[in-house]
Parts: C-alpha cells; structure tokens; sequence
C-alpha cells in the first residue's frame, strides 16, 4: 500500500478488528496517503484514537452505501484533527469523479443514515411484531407502496444480515443514552431467538424468508413465522392492490390493524427525527437527503411530514402522547409551518439558527413545474 494516494479499510464493524489493520497501514502507508474508514457507525474519533498526529490528519470516515453503484450517498465524516483542505478536496473529488451526492456528517453514533434508517427498519419489526403482521404483509406495507424499496423491512434485513444489524444496533444501544432508543433499537425476543439460531439471511440461506426447491424443480419462497420460528408458504400480498395509489395521509386513515401499523411507525420516525436534530444535524435538509440517497426512499422524513401536514401530523401525534421536538413546537406557532420552501426553482429548509425558512439546499436541477 506504500504506493497507494487512498487507502480505504472495509473489515468487520468491530472496534478491535478495525485497530488491527489500523496497525497494519499506520506502518506501511506512505505519508502523503489518504486513509478512510468505511464504517457505518464506530466513531470516527474512537478509530483514530492513539494515532499518530501525521495519521490523525489525513484519516476521515467515508461511508458508502452498499451496493454502492445503485446508492449514490457518500457520507463524510471527519475526526477533530482531520484538515481542512482535505475534507474540501475529498468532497469535490466524491462529487465530481466519484458521481456521488455528499452530506458532511457529525462524528455521532450512526452519522446519519444509519441512526434514522436503522431506527425506522426496528420500528417497522416491533410494531409489526406487536400487531401480528406477517412477514411479507410488513414488506408490502413498507415497500413501494410507501416510496420505498421493494424490499420493506424483513428483506431488506435478509440483505443486510441479521448479524450484520444485531452488531450495528449493539453499537448504538452502549454510545446513545436516550432509554426509548434503545427499547427500538433492541430486537425483540422472537428477533433474538432467530440471531442465536443463525438464521441470519441470505449469507445462511435462511433468515426471514427461505428458498426452497419443489419436487418439480420450481423455487418456492417460505416466510417465517416469527412467533413459532417456523417457515409457510409466502402468499403473493401485492395482487391483493390494497392500498395502491393512496398518499401517506390516506394511508394514517385506515381503520384496522394497517392504519394503526402506519401511525405508529410514521410516528416514531417524526418524533424520533424531531428530538435528535440538532444533536445529528443543525441543517434539517441533510437527514432527508441522506435517507433518499443512502436508503432509496423517495421522500426523506421531513418532507413526509410536511406532505401530510405539519400541524395536522403534531395534533395526531401530541394526541397519541408523542414526544415532539422544542424546535418543531416553535415552528408550528407560526401561520403557515414549512420544513421547506420552493421559490424561483430554489429550494430552502428551515434555519433552526434564525428560525426561517431561508437555509440554502443547494440541490441541483430543480424545477417548478
């Protein structure tokens, strides 16, 4: 690697792993090399921790989304002693040659698109879990129907791993102190049951779903049931068209066991993106972005809230006993609360600074049709 301008370290999200190849480069890099962690959570400053002042300089966190060729998120992270021009160049760099959309992130558990995005994920299983809803009904609920990828919440940890997610959320449960964060960021015992059991997806050919091969050589998909640990047959829910073309306000206005499932996991997310702003993120249009660029959702959660009603949302949610942010009480005193403003094809977010809708987004291409 002494030849190498960016060295990049992609191993296991464990501490002690990362430090040991950290041994390895801090040894046999050249000096003028750039070295970037991959992580998707592990603080930044704890990996860079003991270095030398020289290695401290050019080492910053860069988090791909994976896979990174249909993701185009790059979050940025850098440690207290990363400089400045560095961090200048890597974004230019990123987003001129790399093709990527870049969000420069705090040095928090998570950054940002895995604090909210694996947040939502665990709140869609608990309250999935809470409402007996099946495997595949919780994907069909959470997927495109919601402008979010096919694969909802049970697949998408099939993707993930659920080992992969079991070691993201126990870094999150011993660096976050807020208690209800770290009830949905647990998994519940049925959750626990199946990690010890190692069915942890598509890495072990079983997780929440399974392929199996009938006698006729047809691949048959089996879904578990989480309560018996069980495998049946997957009913094909998307023919059923049930909720096909409704708009999330809609969505909050079924009355059965579905209209409740969105309330709660719409909720959760609002209230749990209202509290750790500005603890995440000061510029609000960040968190959005990053959720549509680093997990493929179609509206970010901000601008969710916004389309079903900012105050409407906060009555719903003040009424189901909620918490909601300080900076969001405020903004909903006003006459016409906005989280966005579009004018002359220039996008503004709220300044939590100077209390306006007047923070540059600085998104490209924009326009008002």
């Amino acid at each position: 690697i002494k030849e190498c301008d960016w060295v990049i370290e992609v191993v296991s999200e464990n501490l002690n792993i990362k430090k040991k190849v950290f041994d390895v480069i801090e040894k046999n890099r050249s000096k003028k090399s750039i070295v970037s962690t991959n992580t998707s959570g592990i603080s930044i400053n704890k990996l860079c921790h003991g270095r030398s002042k020289r290695f401290k300089e050019m080492f910053l966190g860069t988090h791909f989304f994976n896979p990174p060729r249909q993701l185009r998120l790059l979050e940025i992270i850098p440690n207290k002693n990363t400089r400045k021009d560095l961090v200048d160049f890597f974004i230019k760099y990123s987003e001129k040659t790399l093709g990527k959309e870049i969000v420069r992130c705090k040095d928090t558990p998570g950054f940002i698109g895995n604090r909210i995005g694996i947040f939502s994920l665990m709140s869609c299983v608990h309250n999935s879990l809470k409402l007996n809803l099946s495997v595949s009904e919780t994907d069909y609920l959470t997927g495109n129907l919601i402008g979010r990828p096919k694969s909802g919440t049970y697949r998408t940890i099939d993707i993930i791993g659920l080992d992969t997610l079991y070691n993201i959320n126990k870094d999150f449960i011993e660096n976050i102190k807020d208690k209800k964060s770290k009830e949905t960021f647990s998994f519940p015992q049925q959750i626990q049951k199946m990690y010890e059991m190692k069915f942890w997806g598509d890495k072990t050919k079983k997780g929440f779903y399974q392929k199996k091969l009938e006698k006729n050589g047809k691949k048959v998909f089996m879904e578990i049931e989480p309560n018996k640990l069980s495998f049946f047959k997957t009913e094909n829910t998307k023919n059923k068209n049930l909720y096909e073309g409704f708009p999330p306000e809609k969505l909050l206005d079924i009355n059965d066991k579905h209209g409740e499932f969105y309330k709660k996991v719409f909720f959760d997310l609002f209230s749990y993106c209202s509290l750790i702003i500005p603890e995440i993120s000061k510029e609000i249009y960040k968190v959005d972005k990053t959720l549509r660029h680093g997990f493929g959702w179609n509206m970010g959660p901000f601008t969710l809230w916004q389309n079903i009603g900012i105050r409407k949302v906060c009555k719903m949610m003040k009424k189901e006993k909620y918490e909601i942010g300080e900076w969001v009480k405020e903004l909903i005193k006003k006459e016409k609360p906005r989280f966005y403003e579009l004018e002359e094809n220039k996008k503004t977010c709220y300044d939590l600074k100077t209390k306006k809708t007047s923070l540059e987004t600085n998104e490209p291409q924009l326009i008002k049709l």
